[in-house]
């Protein structure tokens, strides 16, 4: 006489059911994304923009509370011949390169 014994199959206790949201930042792709998002965004109001709003200036005529006309590089040919604009720019240069020698040495 034999006996053939066959096992039942039992009800696998798995993981927990997860929502979209869980298993969308568990890819990490998304999560990394989500991760730089706010960095992103800070970086375009405070770097980005002012960048841009600075170039878009220094091609227009504008005033302090007065949309100005595109006027190209007329702004940067007219400080090229400014006197007062090479004395200011060698200052800047001389300061720069004390300052950073003086850091230095104070440093080390």
């Amino acid at each position: 006489m034999t006996f053939t014994t066959v096992a039942t199959p039992t009800a696998y206790a798995g993981s927990p059911r997860r929502g979209p949201v869980t298993r969308l930042l568990e890819d990490e792709r998304w999560l990394a994304l989500v991760l730089l998002l706010p960095t992103i965004v800070l970086l375009g109001l405070f770097i980005a923009y002012p960048f841009y709003k600075g170039v878009e200036l220094s091609v227009t005529d504008a005033k302090v509370g007065v949309p100005g006309k595109f006027v190209g590089l007329q702004n940067f040919e007219q400080i090229w011949n400014d006197g007062i604009f090479h004395v200011a720019v060698w200052n800047t240069c001389v300061y720069t390169a004390v300052a950073t020698v003086l850091q230095l040495a104070l440093g080390l």
